[in-house]
């Protein structure tokens, strides 16, 4: 089918909330002739995607999203048409998502010390292969035991998950360790995605850098950058703009993505990003004058 594209979505394998099938359902729903799945270092997530989107008639690249680090910078690097099953790409993520699941280890040691109950066997029973902050509130939230903590802590038994985060695993936060996916030299990350036949494009970049670092996006042409997420809901205008212009000027093509998560809660109308694309014309102020 024709449509709308949308070149970067996650799943239950990384840290969506959705399965792929139902992720290629909803594409269809939402008129999205064409998706991406990009997990965060994880391709579990890709054959079955495909195999709905070929029932649906959406057409589903086979994509991933690796973390990474330049000049001290976070950086997301996209990668599109790859092999799935490349031997040296199964290696890399197999080593990462061992590394994560350390990470995990420390992390839920460290809450427990200071009184938090969570269940570590639970948290490693997920299908993501890349367990993140958002696991481990819900995980903490789950029990009831824990509800008088989040009270004393925040005031509330229902605090922000971000308040969590901040407090937890921010700059001094008892919980603090490094995340090791993010450890990984970018050069390395757009070589793997080189080596496994894919396309290395550099993601939602107004999200990790200032216009006046442009000069680490020309930088990363010279490592194999191929492309620039430059249209994304993380950018404002300017930004899409901007990104869209140096694109041009460095030779590298411009994609497009949502970073599709989730679907939230109702009864507010945008529920998901893909909302944006959903022109309700009967609700337009001139409609009918």
């Amino acid at each position: 089918m024709k449509g709308y594209t949308d070149l970067q979505i996650q799943t239950v394998y990384s840290d969506g909330d959705l399965t792929p099938r139902r992720v290629v359902q909803l594409a269809k729903h939402y008129q999205i002739g064409t998706i991406a799945i990009t997990d965060h270092d994880s391709v579990a997530g890709i054959d079955e995607a495909q195999q709905e989107g070929k029932r649906l008639g959406i057409s589903v690249i086979a994509g991933i999203e690796l973390y990474s680090t330049f000049r001290k910078k976070e950086l997301h690097i996209l990668g599109y048409n790859i092999r799935p099953k490349d031997r040296r790409l199964a290696a890399f993520l197999a080593d990462i998502q061992k590394q994560h699941r350390d990470w995990l280890r420390v992390v839920v040691e460290k809450l427990r010390s200071r009184g938090w109950i969570l269940r570590l066997d639970h948290l490693l029973s997920s299908r993501s292969q890349l367990i993140g902050f958002r696991e481990i509130f819900r995980e903490v939230a789950a029990h009831k035991k824990n509800l008088s903590r989040f009270r004393n802590d925040f005031g509330t038994i229902t605090p922000d998950l971000f308040d969590f985060i901040n407090r937890y695993f921010g700059k001094g936060g008892v919980a603090l360790a490094p995340l090791p996916e993010k450890q990984v030299p970018t050069r390395g990350a757009i070589r793997r995605i080189r080596d496994a036949g894919g396309k290395a494009v550099l993601a939602h970049p107004g999200q990790q850098l200032s216009f006046s670092d442009d000069g680490i996006v020309s930088s990363l042409k010279t490592m194999g950058l191929r492309g620039i997420e430059a249209i994304t809901p993380h950018h404002t205008w300017h930004q899409v703009l901007h990104y869209q212009w140096l694109a041009r000027d460095l030779g590298l093509f411009v994609t497009a993505g949502s970073d599709f998560h989730e679907l939230l809660r109702d009864p507010i109308q945008t529920r998901t990003r893909w909302d944006y694309f959903r022109v309700h014309l009967d609700r337009l102020p001139w409609q009918g004058r």
